[in-house]
């Protein structure tokens, strides 16, 4: 939640592309195991935003009459993600 709040300074893009390519980037080059856990545990404090502002970014991407239809999948993706995960792995 802390690129959340920088997202409405810096703008959407610059934080989903910059801030999730720095740490993708840090795990994937990583040469032991702590590097990647550290960066997945950074990754997940300082790239959770799209929970907070994915509604604004859906809003940016379609139009108002096709914003409704991708707001329910962007919401029932991340319920449904939770809920079925665990059926589908067992």
């Amino acid at each position: 939640m802390i690129s959340a709040p920088l997202s409405e300074t810096y703008g959407r893009r610059f934080i989903y592309v910059f801030v999730t390519s720095i740490f993708i980037l840090g795990s994937g080059f990583a040469q032991n195991l702590a590097t990647p856990l550290i960066y997945r545990l950074l990754a997940g404090i300082f790239c959770s935003f799209p929970l907070a502002v994915g509604a604004g970014t859906i809003l940016d991407i379609w139009s108002s009459k096709h914003s409704s239809t991708a707001m329910v999948l962007l919401f029932l993706t991340a319920f449904l993600g939770l809920a079925l995960g665990s059926l589908v792995g067992g």
